[in-house]
């Protein structure tokens, strides 16, 4: 009899533990404004994996208005709170993560260069707790003119418009400038 109730309270752990499950703690960061981007498109993405707000998940989106004092302080909140994961859309946003020290895990989108900025060792390992995606990985800079250059053939100038105030960008326009300097130019 004692084995059967112990069998039984196997088969049964899985239905508990869903019944029971803590709704985990997704807190989204954006250096800027979250609401004037397409988050819903990230809400949309992690509902599709069964994270539903208020359901299954606690998602709180935070925007810090392109204020850096609000986004330290957003920072030190997470830092305080340790949600279960934070969800990093900026590149300000994940450097004041990772000046702070957080020790929750950090999934990152929207960086240029994670591993010039120091986020992570490098794409395929990037240690620690942060990982993530980048969309315009620097060297991308120098590609994205050679297929400008290939798709439209004879052209002799191209200017590059950039902001100094990113520091990634300046990666970015050294890729530039050198992929012009290989085809001649």
């Amino acid at each position: 009899m004692r084995r059967r109730a112990f069998i039984a309270g196997l088969l049964l752990t899985p239905f508990a533990t869903l019944a029971f499950a803590v709704a985990k703690r997704i807190s989204i960061l954006h250096s800027g404004f979250p609401n004037r981007t397409p988050v819903q498109v990230l809400l949309e993405a992690l509902r599709g994996l069964g994270y539903e707000n208020g359901n299954t998940a606690v998602i709180e989106v935070l925007g810090a208005e392109g204020d850096a004092k609000r986004l330290d302080a957003l920072v030190a909140d997470l830092a305080a709170r340790k949600p279960d994961v934070i969800i990093a859309l900026t590149s300000p946003a994940v450097l004041a993560l990772k000046q702070a020290g957080v020790v929750t895990p950090v999934v990152f989108a929207f960086v240029t260069d994670p591993v010039g900025l120091g986020i992570v060792a490098s794409l395929a390992r990037p240690g620690g707790n942060f990982t993530g995606i980048t969309y315009s990985e620097a060297t991308l800079g120098g590609k994205r003119l050679e297929l400008l250059l290939d798709a439209v053939p004879g052209t002799r100038r191209v200017a590059v418009i950039w902001s100094r105030s990113f520091s990634e960008n300046s990666a970015i326009f050294n890729a530039i400038r050198q992929a012009a300097q290989a085809r001649g130019g």
